[in-house]
């Protein structure tokens, strides 16, 4: 085996205050406690870890990602909609 490529993991201090503010537009629009948490796997967003930015990964609800019976909930893209302007908002 060759390792080809190695990048490190990405990682959002919980204390941040974008984070900190998304977790509170998640509450106001939805009503509940954001669960943050670590997860295995991949994502896009490990290219801004050489730059120093930090980011997360949510969405509406849905499943199978990247499958062949990948799925979203159409009525939870209102509330994610909500969410990011009630976000964006926050930090202009």
């Amino acid at each position: 085996m060759e390792i080809t490529s190695k990048e490190p993991a990405l990682l959002t201090d919980r204390k941040n205050q974008y984070l900190r503010k998304l977790e509170k537009s998640i509450k106001d629009i939805t009503g509940k406690k954001t669960i943050v948490r670590g997860a295995n796997g991949s994502s896009d967003a490990r290219h801004f870890v050489p730059v120093n930015c930090p980011g997360v990964e949510f969405g509406p609800i849905g499943g199978d990602i990247g499958g062949d019976n990948e799925w979203v909930d159409i009525p939870s893209l209102e509330k994610y909609y909500q969410i990011l302007k009630k976000f964006l908002l926050s930090v202009s």
